[in-house]
């Protein structure tokens, strides 16, 4: 195919072009309203004030669920006030106690916000933040229905009801411009209706029947955008993986992902896919490429789940057998329950384990190769930190000091490849633009070694190189973790994995007493596990005893089923999984959003949370 070829994202069913209604305050006019869009195949999202319910003209608790299947409903506020004008503690209040309400009624999370009279502040859109809010809308006409908004905080949307028919066509053209997405979303008042039913009518036969157009809510649309920008890429963009739990759909080609040529396909929850093996036409349904991150820690489901109980406790059978461990909750179904008020997820590394240990090892040279070999001997797991323009040419001999270029794929086989630096050249004491591109041409490179996305990296310099040039040209870049020198002499899960600290050289005089510290250590009753992080470069083992010492430490970690051996991104990810879990406002439903399984002490039991499962 050409070498030009891109991939463009488009809404479900390869459409191009949405439409999503939005209309507040929930009142009784709202009952025409969804007739009326039901008829025409229509979804909206109602923004509704539980503290109104029952009142002249509003509808009451009772029909909200039914009234309003199939839609979305949303919070206006708990009264319908000015979020503006409130002090600090009304305001968070007002926003919490609208959504706790409508979850209450619901059983299921209320993520949606709109603001009563538009007010759309700086502080207002802080505690919609702090209230947990994935979207809210304003009052306001943007005129422009591009997809996707740059907040969605402060969404903007396209038109009021009023003003919507002659935006219509040009909106829902069919073509559009450099792989452009448009999303026609419109909002109102159900009651502005009142004495005008036919321009309702009107409206709904301009929207409606459309073939190429997705008909979503704002939920859906919200989400969607998401899912999107979870799928990460190969820098060059030929490798994709998407690490959402939501199927995100696309085109792959040289005119704007719809051209002549241009292969529509659908990238599955956790699917990673080569995307040069695609035809030429059509829709795609090519193997998934193998996936360093997400394949691991599904097989790791189908391992633990049967041989581990909660807290890294003793196997539930013998091998082979499918047990269920005793008091560990796994479900099928979409929708799992745990008991408990209101109690926060408390995260475990896979298999209910407590414990977790991860090495790192910079500038690849050639005693890589005994490492990675003693690694391996253990059944642990490291990150390796590469400066592909040092890497030996293919025909070096085995004395040569850097690893060649061709062994990197095998050689590193089941471990990770990440980014040091092109030539190991500090990223801050150069301009910003020649540190990113010094980190983009050494992922390029090593992505074509290593024929899988790089997402990791090492300071060359160690902690020289951390500054804001080298964080904002790496968040730019796609990547996700980055390790510094400065050891912290703890067991702690970064807050910043950009700024990543390890436990310890692998030097230091009690390594080994340290690492007996982490492994008798009781679990701490925290909200993150704990992780051992060895770092350092495989030239310092210059001598049998340096080899024998890194042989000892490693054997303490070696065969425990209690320590989670992993690779610096798989650590980063699972963390990261976590971290975007999304629920109700009381912690009671937790929903996972991501391609990755959660092993979860949730209401005092341990669950596995699967990718899109939620738990209430």
């Amino acid at each position: 195919m050409n070498t030009d070829n891109r991939l463009y994202f488009t809404f479900p069913g390869g459409a191009r072009r949405a439409v999503t209604l939005s209309f507040d305050d929930g009142t009784v006019h709202d009952r025409r309203l969804v007739e009326a869009f039901n008829r025409h195949g229509l979804k909206a999202t109602f923004n509704l004030v539980p503290g109104r319910f029952g009142r002249d003209g509003v509808v009451s608790r009772d029909e909200v669920a039914t009234l309003y299947a199939g839609h979305e409903i949303a919070s206006h506020g708990w009264m319908h006030l000015n979020l503006d004008r409130l002090d600090p503690y009304r305001r968070l209040a007002e926003i919490r106690d609208g959504r706790a309400a409508l979850e209450d009624l619901l059983g299921r999370p209320v993520r949606g916000f709109a603001s009563p009279y538009g007010a759309h502040g700086d502080a207002a859109v802080d505690a919609m933040r702090e209230a947990g809010v994935a979207y809210a809308r304003t009052a306001g006409s943007s005129n422009d229905a591009r997809w996707p908004v740059p907040d969605l905080l402060r969404w903007t949307q396209v038109s009021h009801e009023r003003r919507a028919l002659p935006l219509v066509e040009g909106a829902l053209a069919k073509d559009g411009w450099g792989g452009t997405l448009n999303a026609l979303a419109l909002w109102g008042h159900g009651y502005e209706f009142e004495g005008r039913w036919d321009d309702l009518e009107a409206l709904c036969s301009a929207l409606g029947g459309r073939e190429g157009v997705w008909y979503c809510t704002n939920i859906e649309l919200a989400d969607y955008a998401v899912a999107c920008a979870s799928v990460v890429s190969t820098l060059d963009g030929t490798v994709v993986r998407n690490l959402s739990a939501t199927a995100v759909h696309a085109s792959w080609g040289p005119d704007h992902g719809g051209g002549e040529g241009a292969v529509s396909f659908t990238l599955a929850p956790g699917q990673a896919l080569d995307l040069r093996t695609l035809g030429t036409a059509g829709s795609s349904s090519a193997p998934p490429h193998p996936d360093p991150v997400v394949r691991i820690l599904v097989s790791t489901t189908e391992r633990t789940d049967s041989t581990e109980t909660a807290e890294g406790g003793s196997p539930a059978g013998e091998a082979g057998e499918r047990s269920e461990p005793e008091g560990v909750s796994r479900h099928s179904s979409p929708v799992a329950r745990h008991s408990g008020a209101g109690v926060g997820p408390r995260l475990c590394w896979p298999g209910f384990r407590r414990k977790a240990v991860t090495f790192s090892y910079d500038d690849g040279v050639r005693n890589d190769r005994r490492l990675v070999e003693l690694l391996n001997r253990h059944g642990l797991r490291g990150t390796f930190n590469l400066n592909s323009g040092k890497l030996s040419a293919d025909d070096a001999g085995d004395d040569a000091w850097n690893v060649r270029a061709r062994e990197v794929a095998s050689l590193y086989a089941g471990h990770e490849v990440a980014v040091h630096g092109l030539r190991h050249e500090s990223w801050n004491v150069t301009l910003p633009a020649v540190a990113a591109a010094d980190i983009a041409r050494d992922r390029l490179a090593l992505e074509a070694l290593a024929g899988h996305p790089v997402e990791g990296s090492a300071y060359p310099c160690g902690g020289h190189s951390k500054g804001p040039a080298a964080d904002s040209a790496l968040r730019a870049l796609g990547i996700v973790h980055a390790r510094v020198v400065a050891s912290r002499d703890d067991f702690a899960v970064p807050a910043d994995f950009l700024d990543w600290n390890p436990t310890m050289h692998h030097s230091r005089s009690d390594a080994a007493d340290l690492a007996r510290r982490f492994l008798d250590a009781a679990d701490a009753a925290a909200a993150e596990p704990s992780l051992f992080y060895v770092w350092g470069h495989s030239y310092e083992f210059r001598t049998e005893e340096d080899w024998a010492k890194m042989d000892a430490l490693c054997a303490l970690f070696g065969g425990r089923d209690d320590v989670w051996a992993a690779t610096n991104v798989e650590i980063c990810r699972y963390v990261l999984a976590f971290r975007a879990l999304r629920g109700s406002l009381d912690g009671r439903i937790l929903e996972n959003p991501t391609a990755i399984p959660l092993w979860l002490v949730a209401g005092g039991r341990p669950v596995v949370l699967k990718p899109g499962e939620r738990l209430a």
